[in-house]
């Protein structure tokens, strides 16, 4: 993780203002409450997406699944390559969630109605969350 000083400097060179994001990405949590039928329908998805994620956790403990499929990450992303990614069905399991949780967060927010500027910020200060947020198999 940079340093402080290296964190506040390059916002300095970039302009960039921390508050507007975190304000951008509080204005898109309020929109998308304020607008009950899309909120009702994105946690419906998000309901069946992570009940798909245990569904095939029981299925490989039980051993109904057979061989496992890749981890559906985008492009270049090794976030998962780690082998114990696949053979742990927990972790697998763990990481399918983060992978759900974290493309429900970016769809929900497109639903959100925000200005192009707005939702650019948002959608920044969302990946800096869901960076955050990600660990590694060791801790």
């Amino acid at each position: 993780m940079p340093a402080f000083e290296d964190l506040t400097y390059g916002l300095g060179l970039t302009g960039a203002d921390p508050a507007a994001l975190t304000s951008a990405l509080a204005e898109a949590g309020l929109r998308v409450a304020a607008k009950p039928g899309v909120l009702a329908q994105s946690l419906g998805e998000l309901a069946l997406d992570e009940g798909a994620v245990a569904l095939r956790l029981a299925r490989g403990l039980l051993g109904a699944d057979g061989e496992a499929a890749a981890l559906e990450t985008g492009p270049g992303d090794r976030r998962f390559a780690d082998r114990a990614w696949s053979q742990n069905p927990f972790l697998r399991s763990a990481a399918e969630s983060y992978l759900v949780a974290s493309r429900w967060a970016e769809r929900t927010l497109g639903g959100a109605g925000l200005s192009e500027r707005k939702e650019r910020k948002a959608r920044f200060a969302l990946r800096l969350l869901l960076e955050r947020r990600r660990s590694t198999p060791a801790g």
